[in-house]
Parts: C-alpha cells; structure tokens; sequence
C-alpha cells in the first residue's frame, strides 16, 4: 500500500510531512497529519519525527520510533488495551549517531484526546471512568508502564459500539520485571493521571477508581503510595498538596 503512494524511502515519508498540517511539537518531536491515497481511498495518518541533532543519540541505543512501535506492540498483545496502527517507521544515521527518526500512524477515526472530551463534557462519564480503569489495570498487570500516562497521550473512540480508549507516546514506558521498578512505574502511572483527574472527576470518583483499579479495599501501603503521589504532583505542579 505505502509503496503504491510512492513512499519508499526515508526522503518519501519526509516529503509527505512537509506536505501535511503540524498539529504537535516537543522539545524532541514534531507530529504532521498526513494524508495520501490507496486505491482511491484517502488514507489519514500521523507522521511524528524525532531530531535528535540537539541531543546526541547513539547508535546502540534503540531510536525513540523504534521504541514507540515495540511498545504499542506490547500494549496491543500483551495488554489487549487500545494502540494506533503503526504503518511505517524509519531511522536516518550517520556514524556512529542517531540524525532523525520517525513512525507513521493511522488515524482512529472519530476519536479526540481525553483531556479535549473531559473538557467538552465537563467531566468524564462513569462508563468512561470504569474503561480507563480495566484498560491501566490490564497494563499493570501485565508488567507494563507507560510512564507519560497523562490524558493527553489517552485518546477516546469507539469500538463495537461502546466507548474505547487508545494509548498514545509511550517512547520511555516499557516492561518492568522486579517489584521495586514496578511500584515506581504505578506511581509514576498513576500521578500522571491524577494532574487531570483531579480536575475533571474530584477526590471522590478518584478514590472510587483507585478502589476499582486495584480490585481491593486501600492498605496502609497504598495509602503512602496516595501521599507520595500527591506530593509528587505538588511539586511538578507547583500547588499545595491536597
């Protein structure tokens, strides 16, 4: 398909970049809506590039697109969460250094950031709530953190006819094997979410969904985990702790 659209080479899929509408930018990244045919059909898709000509990256080290395809692998037949179909990712180097990557991905049809829906809505529906909740306890569960879980990179769609979540730029997340690298990675989880949560679903849902999310009443364990969390955010944030 993507060789009947003329794009076959590292140059190609830059070209159809330029040729598309920025819609994101990073320190490291720059994210283009693409668009081109198939057969007569139009085929939307995203295209994010990562520079790393500011910031050296070695050859033995995996590019950031590379590590952003594996791990919506991971997300899609470990986790069985929601992921965006990936089409296409590339590497340019020259020595012994990384130039530039990127990773071309379909477009979810219809589907718009949490945070922008939250905020349409203002708030998030209950059914919503318990989709968020299965979709990070599968994650967990599985041994896999995503590490920048803020729901901006948590897309809302449909599937089947019910609500349904994606999961998006996941470039530092990944599998952790021991129980200490697991507990950082939920917490570093789950004060992600709590920097909107705390604005679109309060204290309360919160709590209900902490509950659900671990299957069991808090523990004394859980309940420092919830201070360690709220110190966190108060720091980042730069707000009083709650």
């Amino acid at each position: 398909m993507l060789e009947g659209a003329g794009l076959t080479t590292f140059g190609d899929y830059a070209a159809l970049a330029a040729r598309g509408d920025r819609v994101s930018t990073s320190r490291s990244s720059e994210t283009h809506r693409v668009h081109f045919d198939d057969k007569g059909e139009t085929i939307i898709a995203f295209h994010k590039r990562y520079d790393y000509t500011r910031r050296r990256r070695w050859r033995w080290r995996r590019d950031k697109a590379l590590i952003e395809s594996r791990n919506y692998e991971l997300m899609r037949s470990r986790c069985d969460v929601g992921v965006p179909v990936v089409l296409a990712r590339g590497v340019r180097s020259r020595g012994l250094r990384h130039i530039e990557s990127f990773i071309l991905t379909r477009e979810i049809k219809g589907a718009s950031r949490l945070d922008a829906a939250a905020s349409a809505a203002g708030g998030v529906p209950r059914a919503l709530q318990d989709c968020l909740t299965r979709d990070v306890a599968r994650m967990h569960d599985a041994g896999f953190f995503h590490i920048d879980l803020q729901w901006r990179n948590i897309l809302v769609g449909r599937s089947g006819g019910g609500d349904a979540l994606y999961f998006l730029d996941s470039t530092r997340g990944g599998l952790r094997r021991t129980a200490v690298t697991r507990a950082h990675g939920r917490a570093r989880d789950l004060s992600s979410l709590h920097k909107d949560a705390k604005r679109w679903i309060g204290p309360r849902d919160e709590l209900r969904w902490l509950k659900a999310y671990l299957g069991r009443p808090l523990t004394a364990i859980d309940r420092a985990m919830i201070r360690t969390i709220l110190r966190d955010r108060a720091v980042k944030d730069r707000a009083p702790a709650a």
